[in-house]
């Protein structure tokens, strides 16, 4: 079953590298991205018929923004998990040939599971510079488009 993207409040897109995770108790998105110099990662929000939309987020490095809704329907009856999709992708190399299979959220590298990074489990180590931290409320995530690049995952050695 499709998403009803016009029952969205907001859409927001997060565009370049972010780690994120959905605590479940506060519904809540907590999403980390990378503010470093070397990098233009962005962050919008559309509303629709809002005249200044959509608004470009550019926080200092280390800043936190928190996005909530007044009077927002909780979406989490039919997505507790706070992302769209169920199934996981059989193969990353094979697009995907229907809406739904297109924005399953699972296209997301997941880089505690093994499948989903064929190198073994990935672990995550705290960036030598500030991260900006984004809460996001009642919020269900999905893939918008899928990567054009092929992601390759590079050990963290003494000689780099």
């Amino acid at each position: 079953m499709p998403l009803p993207h016009d029952e969205a409040t907001a859409r927001i897109m997060l565009d370049g590298l972010a780690v994120c995770c959905f605590n479940r108790r506060a519904q809540q998105w907590d999403v980390g991205f990378l503010r470093h110099n070397h990098h233009n990662h962005q962050m919008l929000l559309t509303i629709d018929g809002h005249p200044d939309s959509p608004v470009e987020f550019r926080p200092n490095e280390g800043q936190s923004i928190t996005i909530s809704t007044r009077e927002g329907m909780s979406p989490y009856e039919s997505h507790p998990n706070g992302y769209f999709g169920r199934d996981p992708i059989r193969d990353r190399r094979v697009l995907p040939t229907s809406i739904d299979e297109a924005e399953n959220f699972r296209w997301i590298v997941d880089l505690e599971n093994p499948a989903d990074i064929d190198h073994g489990n990935g672990r995550l180590k705290k960036p030598g510079f500030l991260v900006t931290r984004t809460l996001i409320q009642h919020a269900v995530f999905y893939t918008a488009r899928l990567p054009e690049k092929r992601l390759h995952r590079l050990l963290d050695t003494e000689n780099g």
